[in-house]
């Protein structure tokens, strides 16, 4: 799964096609911002003493789980969990994980834990994030940077002798300013905030969870 894709950014934020800027030169900008953006809105937390173990199950303190390696999904690849038998000397075992509950911040490993310190190293959104508002992010960003860097440098028209080459100009009513601008009041969208002003082309409903939920029931469910 991608976060966003080149037709996206190219229909929603740039309004150009594909001969102006393809799919190869843009996916490279798209990657980038899908980077940026990740720094903004998540976490680490590196070696953390796990928050819960019940049997083969580890809860991380803070969820949801993010894609640490922005392959799209949440799975194994993304985190890794020790179990440590002495803390003095840092004696310790990888454990196999077998799933990942990302929302509910439960991971799964093939052994029951009954004994011993977990660890857990894994990247988790600081607030939960809307979808729709991601891939507006990750677009609006990657835009900026195609602009900044490809577009904003070529010429209007370019003249030898009696040809005339005339380039595809974005429309004047999205700047590269107001690109930057509109990505910053998206991520501060994601993060929780209002922003003053968005465009009609954003979503203007924005999914809210509780940041830390009583996990009582949940937890009660494991020890069933």
């Amino acid at each position: 799964m991608s976060y966003c894709t080149p037709d996206y950014v190219r229909t929603y934020i740039l309004g150009v096609d594909t001969s102006l800027v393809p799919d190869s030169l843009l996916q490279s900008y798209i990657d980038e911002a899908t980077r940026e953006v990740f720094k903004c809105l998540t976490g680490w937390g590196i070696e953390e003493i796990a928050y819960r173990v019940v049997g083969s199950n580890i809860y991380t303190w803070n969820r949801p789980i993010a894609d640490a390696n922005l392959d799209g999904v949440v799975d194994a690849n993304d985190v890794e969990v020790y179990l440590y038998t002495d803390l003095d000397t840092r004696t310790r075992t990888q454990l196999t994980v077998v799933s990942v509950d990302a929302d509910r911040g439960v991971i799964t490993v093939s052994e029951s834990v009954s004994s011993g310190t977990v660890t857990v190293t894994y990247r988790y959104w600081i607030q939960p994030p809307d979808d729709t508002l991601l891939q507006r992010a990750i677009g609006l960003l990657a835009g900026y940077f195609v602009f900044l860097r490809e577009i904003a440098l070529l010429p209007s028209k370019v003249s030898l002798g009696t040809l005339r080459i005339e380039y595809p100009r974005i429309s004047s009513r999205r700047p590269i300013h107001e690109l930057y601008a509109e990505y910053c009041r998206t991520i501060e969208l994601l993060r929780g905030g209002v922003a003053r002003k968005i465009t009609s082309r954003a979503v203007t409903t924005l999914y809210r969870e509780k940041w830390m939920e009583l996990r009582e029931s949940e937890e009660d469910e494991d020890l069933i």
